[in-house]
């Protein structure tokens, strides 16, 4: 409760736990938790409460404790009046709404993360489909053409960037979730060994690619192309952290 001149004359319990202040240290006193920041729309909304006597609900704006933290708060605000008729001041009622506040922009930020997954799903299946006609007609050239012809080189890194190219965009089919996994018991061991050959073509006939595999490996439940996924990000990020 504030007089005309905005000092407060009485806050209840729930105010004290809040904002930490109690009613011995605010009485006939301006409340020390209005932020700089919230000056100017709080003001506004004091002079509309007490100049045109327009009850106000809902306001959110933030406000300051005792102890330094900064807190969500939504206001409504109404006018009082004497037992003669004349405005004595104002009633008001903050609701703490930190926590509502948060999970909201938690949620938006959820949303905001789909609509990139979608997004991406997308491009990268559009993205898929033009990488399979790149990888298919750099395929029929190699085969068109003689190992020994300068060309023959420049073709086999084209095959190369496109199946790189292909592995982030099922990446972005899985972080979009429009890509099905197969998950199934496997052999890590096999899936290595099966998968050597294309790591060798990936990272280059320049280093040495050797595998040690443990022939006492149980079984995994896993996507063989996430497996597979993750033998290729670990290859080539040993590859470019090479300096030579």
């Amino acid at each position: 409760v504030y007089d005309m001149e905005g000092k407060a004359q009485y806050v209840n319990d729930s105010f004290v736990g809040i904002f930490g202040w109690t009613m011995e240290e605010l009485k006939d006193k301006r409340v020390p938790f209005l932020p700089e920041s919230e000056r100017e729309a709080t003001m506004k909304m004091i002079r509309r409460v007490i100049d045109e006597s327009l009850p106000v609900s809902g306001f959110e704006t933030k406000r300051d404790t005792k102890d330094g933290r900064l807190l969500d708060v939504s206001v409504s605000a109404s006018r009082y009046h004497d037992h003669q008729g004349n405005p004595a001041g104002m009633l008001v009622i903050l609701s703490d709404i930190t926590d509502r506040k948060r999970l909201e922009e938690q949620l938006r930020q959820a949303t905001k993360m789909e609509a990139i997954g979608q997004l991406a799903g997308g491009i990268a299946h559009d993205f898929n489909n033009l990488l399979t006609a790149i990888m298919g007609y750099s395929n029929m050239l190699m085969l068109e053409t003689p190992k020994d012809n300068p060309r023959y080189d420049k073709l086999v890194q084209i095959g190369r960037a496109a199946e790189r190219a292909a592995e982030l965009t099922q990446q972005l089919l899985a972080f979009s979730r429009k890509q099905v996994l197969n998950v199934r018991m496997l052999d890590v061991n096999v899936s290595i060994a099966e998968f050597e050959k294309m790591l060798r073509r990936l990272i280059g006939e320049d280093i040495d690619l050797v595998t040690v595999l443990q022939p006492t490996l149980g079984r995994a439940k896993a996507d063989p192309g996430q497996i597979e996924q993750i033998l290729m990000n670990l290859a080539v990020n040993a590859r470019d952290a090479m300096p030579e």
